[in-house]
């Protein structure tokens, strides 16, 4: 069994489509399925059933794949610390919920003075419980979420508010400013069930009274660039964080909509472990404390 199998396999398990994952890793598909097939034959399990829709997981093809990414992820940590050794380049994992992944840290690595020449920093988009997990086992060094982490091994303070916004095409027939309760009134286009980005938004309407059953949900996507799309079209009006759609409003494609007395904002914490195995993330806390403090 290589590690390079494993691999293979998770991607095979994830996209159910041999074929593409042949294409987009720049192997034959015959030299695909024979690694699959010695996977298989080292475990002593078949993993897939191929059918009319793709490769489907067996029984035992779920347990390994459930264990898998855990492997994946752990000897990529590996790697780098073996790397850290040998270079002196330390990697610093970020992960970070959606919200803050796409927008806020991208922007905030990008424009900021830390240092890129000794550090490389990866950051990578996972769920809340993900994060939390990564974080317990080390192959995360820092997370940020919304919520709250009670770990006496770890650090947990909030550095920022974010504020959702409602949002329209600049042409939609909808006021500039809408009382709460008129949101059914409207068709609604929202991020799926499995963003903690919706989960956070549905809790604040409900906090403030509204019963978000009412809500006309017409379209539930997988990304904001796919929301601020279909609203776009004048689909119909969405909530996203106002850091997503900076670039849209200033461009005047899209409008702000007031909504009378009310103001929706998640606060979002940086989690990290007290004893840190990098000097560099004492470095990275420090900037975002500065930030913080600036602001």
């Amino acid at each position: 069994m290589s590690i390079e199998q494993i691999k293979y396999f998770y991607c095979i398990a994830k996209y159910k489509n041999i074929t593409k994952v042949a294409k987009e890793l720049h192997i034959s598909q015959p030299a695909l399925s024979q690694q699959i097939q010695k996977f298989e034959s080292v475990l002593g399990h078949k993993l897939f059933e191929r059918s009319n829709k793709g490769a489907e997981l067996t029984e035992m093809g779920e347990i390994v794949y459930k264990h898998s990414e855990k492997i994946i992820e752990v000897y990529s940590k590996m790697l780098d610390e073996l790397n850290y050794k040998t270079t002196n380049i330390q990697t610093i994992r970020i992960e970070a919920c959606c919200s803050l992944d796409d927008y806020f840290l991208t922007k905030i690595l990008c424009n900021s003075n830390l240092n890129l020449n000794t550090i490389r920093y990866k950051l990578y988009s996972q769920k809340p419980e993900i994060i939390l997990e990564h974080l317990k086992n080390g192959v995360c060094d820092i997370g940020f979420m919304c919520d709250d982490f009670l770990d006496k091994d770890y650090m947990c303070k909030e550095i920022g508010k974010i504020e959702f916004v409602l949002f329209s095409h600049k042409d939609y027939p909808i006021p500039n400013e809408i009382e709460l309760q008129d949101l059914p009134k409207y068709p609604f286009i929202t991020m799926n069930e499995s963003y903690e980005f919706r989960v956070k938004l549905l809790q604040s309407l409900n906090k403030l009274g509204f019963d978000t059953r009412k809500l006309n949900v017409k379209l539930e996507l997988g990304s904001f660039e796919s929301v601020k799309k279909a609203v776009g079209y004048s689909m119909g009006i969405g909530f996203l964080p106002h850091i997503a759609l900076d670039e849209e409003v200033d461009f005047d494609t899209l409008r702000i909509i007031k909504i009378k007395s009310t103001k929706i904002v998640q606060k979002f914490n940086i989690i990290y472990k007290k004893l840190p195995i990098y000097a560099a993330i004492p470095e990275f806390i420090k900037f975002f404390d500065d930030k913080m403090l600036s602001e």
